[in-house]
């Protein structure tokens, strides 16, 4: 079979397959997005390997401006490239998926910690993404699933959609409810027009909606005071955040799901698997013996993955959508979290308690701060036992 490009011998495609296409990049491509609808992407664009300078000069302009907290400078500044040459020398064309996904009703049901659909659905595209790329490697085309390139912007060079103010990317199809995925290729492909990179007009519904202010109306989400950024990062929640929170451990959405490109998706809402019910109960998490709580956070990362199923980071957020429940059936695993060695799941727990209040609320209180020891944990119990005391 004749080589479908000049480059190299390694573009040779159809080796024992044809699946993507015979001779030609155009067939290539063509095959190339025929098998990603078959693993469950919705849309497939292409863009070239060139750096993401504006990318780059964004991301540092918003740490300049505190958007971005100085504690997560590393996250966006150094765990991200703005050229795919770094990762691949070799690299001519980027192959950006997107995969929709259904998003949960609103909220779950009562004493059930919520989380966002999306995070059952990355890790299934993630791995689509590399079955992809797997494939494309054995018909002689190096591949590169999943490399560290700021996806959203690729995904607006690919043509496949465009920034909300709420800094989402929204496809013509599918709205804000799809995972971004990326395939850094030698295959030399055509590249796709790029897409605008606003296309939002004079709607603010998300900056509106916004619980805690967090969008800015020109569009850059201030990380200092969004809900999402500070989920499962296992830090102290400032006080003002938390009921915005609700009883969600990971996932926010609710700059999603008042979006007018996602009205069709919200008329499709599903529930979370029932199994889930136990998993992730509040009651549960904050209550489990150590053995019992190893298991249940196992559990977890079969759903959201290891990365977000680390005890001290669920266990702080566990605390606050607790307290968020006002459920005094909540206070004795309540209490048990007040013991935990993480300072944050202390402080989250007493705030909590002081939240729901009673009697039984104020003792729990009351003999943390006879043995607490971190200055932060004590000033939150003492403003706890204040609120709670009101409603005792």
């Amino acid at each position: 079979m004749p080589g479908i490009g000049s480059r190299r011998k390694r573009h040779r495609v159809g080796r024992g397959s044809s699946a993507f296409g015979q001779g030609s990049l155009r067939s290539l491509r063509d095959g190339i997005a025929a098998r990603a609808m078959g693993l469950g992407f919705g849309a497939v664009g292409v863009t070239s390997v060139d750096p993401l300078p504006e990318w780059d000069h964004e991301v540092r302009r918003r740490v300049r401006e505190g958007v971005v907290p100085q504690d997560q400078r590393h996250r966006h500044l150094c765990n991200l490239r703005a050229d795919p040459r770094e990762i691949m020398p070799e690299a001519a064309s980027v192959v950006v998926l997107a995969r929709p996904y259904v998003p949960f009703a609103s909220p779950f049901p009562r004493g059930v910690a919520g989380y966002s659909a999306y995070y059952r659905a990355y890790p299934e595209g993630r791995v689509a993404a590399q079955e992809l790329a797997a494939e494309l490697e054995r018909i002689g085309i190096r591949a590169v699933a999943q490399p560290r390139l700021p996806n959203k912007a690729l995904a607006v060079r690919a043509g496949l959609g465009s920034y909300g103010r709420n800094s989402l990317i929204h496809c013509p199809k599918f709205g804000s409810f799809v995972s971004i995925h990326a395939i850094l290729t030698d295959a030399p492909l055509e590249p796709d027009a790029p897409a605008e990179i606003c296309d939002c007009g004079k709607c603010d519904a998300c900056v509106r909606a916004c619980p805690t202010g967090a969008i800015r109306p020109g569009g850059a989400v201030d990380l200092a005071r969004c809900v999402r950024a500070y989920m499962n990062s296992g830090r102290t929640v400032p006080v003002e955040l938390r009921e915005a929170y609700g009883t969600s451990i990971l996932g926010c959405d609710a700059c999603q799901r008042c979006c007018p490109r996602n009205a069709g998706a919200m008329k499709r809402t599903s529930v979370p698997p029932e199994e889930d019910h136990e998993v992730f109960s509040l009651a549960g998490i904050l209550g489990d013996d150590p053995g019992e709580r190893k298991r249940r956070l196992a559990r977890m990362a079969v759903v959201l993955g290891r990365n977000y199923s680390r005890e001290n980071r669920i266990l702080a957020d566990a605390a606050i959508a607790a307290g968020n429940t006002t459920d005094p059936g909540l206070l004795e695993p309540l209490g048990r979290a007040l013991q935990h060695p993480h300072e944050p799941v202390r402080a989250h727990a007493a705030w909590a308690i002081g939240r729901i209040g009673g009697r039984a609320g104020v003792r729990l209180l009351e003999k943390a701060r006879a043995t607490e020891t971190s200055e932060l944990v004590v000033d939150e119990i003492e403003d706890a036992l204040e609120k709670a005391r009101m409603n005792a």
